[in-house]
Protein backbone atom coordinates (compact mmCIF):
# COMPACT_ATOMS: atom_id res chain seq x y z
CA UNK A 1 0.00 0.00 0.00
CA UNK A 2 3.01 2.28 -0.22
CA UNK A 3 1.96 5.61 -1.70
CA UNK A 4 -1.68 4.55 -1.79
CA UNK A 5 -4.50 6.71 -0.47
CA UNK A 6 -6.24 3.53 0.63
CA UNK A 7 -6.89 3.03 4.31
CA UNK A 8 -8.38 0.05 6.10
CA UNK A 9 -10.33 0.23 9.36
CA UNK A 10 -10.88 -2.98 11.26
CA UNK A 11 -13.84 -3.19 13.62
CA UNK A 12 -13.71 -5.67 16.48
CA UNK A 13 -15.07 -5.90 20.00
CA UNK A 14 -12.16 -8.05 21.24
CA UNK A 15 -9.22 -6.12 22.71
CA UNK A 16 -6.85 -9.10 22.39
CA UNK A 17 -7.56 -9.54 18.68
CA UNK A 18 -7.10 -5.81 18.10
CA UNK A 19 -3.75 -5.87 19.94
CA UNK A 20 -2.60 -8.81 17.79
CA UNK A 21 -3.68 -6.99 14.64
CA UNK A 22 -1.80 -3.84 15.68
CA UNK A 23 1.39 -5.84 16.22
CA UNK A 24 1.04 -7.54 12.84
CA UNK A 25 0.36 -4.19 11.15
CA UNK A 26 3.45 -2.65 12.77
CA UNK A 27 5.61 -5.65 11.84
CA UNK A 28 4.53 -5.44 8.19
CA UNK A 29 4.66 -1.65 7.91
CA UNK A 30 0.90 -1.26 7.50
CA UNK A 31 0.27 0.65 10.72
CA UNK A 32 0.03 4.01 8.87
CA UNK A 33 -2.81 2.87 6.62
CA UNK A 34 -4.55 0.17 8.70
CA UNK A 35 -6.18 0.81 12.06
CA UNK A 36 -8.71 -0.74 14.40
CA UNK A 37 -11.75 0.49 16.26
CA UNK A 38 -13.06 -1.40 19.28
CA UNK A 39 -16.83 -1.36 18.94
CA UNK A 40 -20.02 -3.37 18.49
CA UNK A 41 -20.90 -3.99 14.85
CA UNK A 42 -24.57 -3.65 15.80
CA UNK A 43 -23.89 0.03 16.75
CA UNK A 44 -20.96 1.25 14.68
CA UNK A 45 -19.42 4.57 15.77
CA UNK A 46 -19.18 5.89 12.20
CA UNK A 47 -21.28 8.46 10.34
CA UNK A 48 -23.60 7.39 7.54
CA UNK A 49 -21.95 6.78 4.15
CA UNK A 50 -18.40 6.54 5.59
CA UNK A 51 -16.85 3.63 3.68
CA UNK A 52 -16.08 2.88 0.03
CA UNK A 53 -16.22 -0.88 0.64
CA UNK A 54 -16.85 -3.24 3.54
CA UNK A 55 -16.03 -6.90 3.97
CA UNK A 56 -16.60 -9.40 6.77
CA UNK A 57 -15.00 -12.80 7.18
CA UNK A 58 -16.72 -15.16 9.61
CA UNK A 59 -17.93 -12.18 11.62
CA UNK A 60 -21.57 -11.33 10.97
CA UNK A 61 -22.55 -14.93 11.68
CA UNK A 62 -22.03 -13.91 15.34
CA UNK A 63 -24.64 -11.13 15.11
CA UNK A 64 -27.65 -11.64 17.38
CA UNK A 65 -29.83 -10.05 14.68
CA UNK A 66 -28.53 -10.48 11.12
CA UNK A 67 -30.96 -7.96 9.61
CA UNK A 68 -29.94 -5.35 12.20
CA UNK A 69 -26.26 -6.06 11.58
CA UNK A 70 -26.60 -5.79 7.81
CA UNK A 71 -28.66 -2.58 8.19
CA UNK A 72 -25.82 -1.08 10.19
CA UNK A 73 -23.33 -2.09 7.49
CA UNK A 74 -25.65 -0.64 4.84
CA UNK A 75 -25.86 2.62 6.82
CA UNK A 76 -22.08 3.21 6.96
CA UNK A 77 -21.42 2.06 3.38
CA UNK A 78 -21.45 4.77 0.71
CA UNK A 79 -24.41 4.44 -1.71
CA UNK A 80 -23.75 2.13 -4.64
CA UNK A 81 -20.68 0.54 -3.05
CA UNK A 82 -20.12 -3.15 -2.24
CA UNK A 83 -20.24 -5.31 0.86
CA UNK A 84 -18.68 -8.76 0.65
CA UNK A 85 -18.91 -11.48 3.28
CA UNK A 86 -17.59 -14.98 3.80
CA UNK A 87 -19.61 -16.74 6.50
CA UNK A 88 -20.55 -20.04 8.03
CA UNK A 89 -23.90 -20.97 6.49
CA UNK A 90 -25.81 -24.21 6.13
CA UNK A 91 -26.40 -24.86 2.43
CA UNK A 92 -29.48 -26.46 0.87
CA UNK A 93 -27.66 -29.80 1.14
CA UNK A 94 -28.07 -29.70 4.94
CA UNK A 95 -30.67 -32.24 6.08
CA UNK A 96 -31.91 -31.57 9.60
CA UNK A 97 -33.02 -35.23 9.89
CA UNK A 98 -29.51 -36.50 9.10
CA UNK A 99 -27.61 -37.24 12.36
CA UNK A 100 -24.27 -36.81 10.57
CA UNK A 101 -25.28 -33.37 9.33
CA UNK A 102 -26.51 -32.44 12.82
CA UNK A 103 -23.16 -33.50 14.30
CA UNK A 104 -21.15 -31.43 11.80
CA UNK A 105 -23.37 -28.39 12.43
CA UNK A 106 -22.99 -28.78 16.21
CA UNK A 107 -19.19 -29.02 15.90
CA UNK A 108 -19.07 -25.88 13.72
CA UNK A 109 -21.20 -24.04 16.29
CA UNK A 110 -19.00 -25.20 19.16
CA UNK A 111 -15.71 -24.50 17.38
CA UNK A 112 -16.77 -21.02 16.28
CA UNK A 113 -18.71 -19.97 19.36
CA UNK A 114 -21.98 -19.72 17.43
CA UNK A 115 -25.42 -20.26 18.96
CA UNK A 116 -26.66 -21.38 15.53
CA UNK A 117 -25.37 -21.63 11.97
CA UNK A 118 -27.97 -19.92 9.80
CA UNK A 119 -29.12 -21.30 6.47
CA UNK A 120 -27.73 -19.56 3.39
CA UNK A 121 -31.26 -18.49 2.47
CA UNK A 122 -31.70 -16.79 5.86
CA UNK A 123 -28.51 -14.79 5.32
CA UNK A 124 -29.51 -13.77 1.79
CA UNK A 125 -32.99 -12.75 2.96
CA UNK A 126 -31.48 -10.71 5.82
CA UNK A 127 -29.21 -8.87 3.37
CA UNK A 128 -32.19 -8.01 1.16
CA UNK A 129 -34.27 -6.88 4.16
CA UNK A 130 -31.40 -4.56 5.12
CA UNK A 131 -31.53 -2.91 1.70
CA UNK A 132 -28.77 -4.74 -0.16
CA UNK A 133 -29.11 -6.11 -3.67
CA UNK A 134 -27.41 -9.52 -3.72
CA UNK A 135 -25.42 -9.61 -6.95
CA UNK A 136 -23.44 -12.79 -6.31
CA UNK A 137 -23.53 -15.66 -3.86
CA UNK A 138 -21.71 -18.95 -4.07
CA UNK A 139 -20.87 -21.95 -1.92
CA UNK A 140 -17.08 -21.73 -2.18
CA UNK A 141 -16.66 -25.18 -0.64
CA UNK A 142 -18.68 -26.89 -3.37
CA UNK A 143 -15.92 -26.93 -6.01
CA UNK A 144 -12.87 -26.71 -3.77
CA UNK A 145 -10.12 -29.26 -4.55
CA UNK A 146 -9.61 -29.60 -0.77
CA UNK A 147 -12.65 -30.48 1.37
CA UNK A 148 -13.56 -27.59 3.71
CA UNK A 149 -13.55 -29.93 6.70
CA UNK A 150 -10.03 -31.31 6.12
CA UNK A 151 -8.36 -29.03 8.72
CA UNK A 152 -10.83 -30.36 11.30
CA UNK A 153 -10.07 -34.01 10.51
CA UNK A 154 -7.81 -35.24 13.32
CA UNK A 155 -6.57 -38.16 11.23
CA UNK A 156 -5.11 -35.74 8.65
CA UNK A 157 -2.08 -33.58 9.48
CA UNK A 158 -1.02 -30.51 7.57
CA UNK A 159 0.92 -27.38 8.43
CA UNK A 160 -2.23 -25.31 8.02
CA UNK A 161 -4.13 -27.42 10.57
CA UNK A 162 -1.23 -27.63 13.06
CA UNK A 163 -2.57 -24.61 14.99
CA UNK A 164 -5.74 -26.59 15.74
CA UNK A 165 -3.86 -29.31 17.64
CA UNK A 166 -3.15 -29.10 21.39
CA UNK A 167 0.54 -28.49 20.68
CA UNK A 168 -0.30 -25.97 17.96
CA UNK A 169 -2.61 -24.02 20.30
CA UNK A 170 0.13 -23.98 22.96
CA UNK A 171 2.75 -22.76 20.48
CA UNK A 172 0.55 -20.04 18.98
CA UNK A 173 -0.45 -18.78 22.43
CA UNK A 174 3.04 -18.76 23.91
CA UNK A 175 5.34 -17.97 21.00
CA UNK A 176 3.22 -15.48 19.12
CA UNK A 177 6.00 -12.95 18.45
CA UNK A 178 7.95 -14.72 15.71
CA UNK A 179 5.59 -17.59 14.93
CA UNK A 180 3.56 -15.77 12.27
CA UNK A 181 6.66 -14.87 10.25
CA UNK A 182 8.23 -18.30 10.66
CA UNK A 183 5.10 -20.19 9.66
CA UNK A 184 4.64 -17.91 6.65
CA UNK A 185 8.20 -18.45 5.48
CA UNK A 186 7.98 -22.19 6.05
CA UNK A 187 4.74 -22.36 4.09
CA UNK A 188 6.12 -20.31 1.22
CA UNK A 189 9.34 -22.30 0.93
CA UNK A 190 7.98 -25.80 1.41
CA UNK A 191 6.93 -27.87 -1.57
CA UNK A 192 4.13 -30.36 -1.32
CA UNK A 193 3.09 -33.02 -3.72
Amino acid sequence: MSGSMTSVTGLNNNEYQIARGQVLNRNTGLDKTCNFVKADFMKMPFPDNSFDAIYAIEATCHAPDPVGCYKEIYRVLKPGQCFAAYEWCMTNAFDIRNKGHQKIKAEIELGNGLPDVRATGQCLDALKQAGFEVIWDKDLAANSPIPWYLPLDKSHFSLSSFRLTAVGRFVTRNMEGDLHTNVFLLGSEASFG
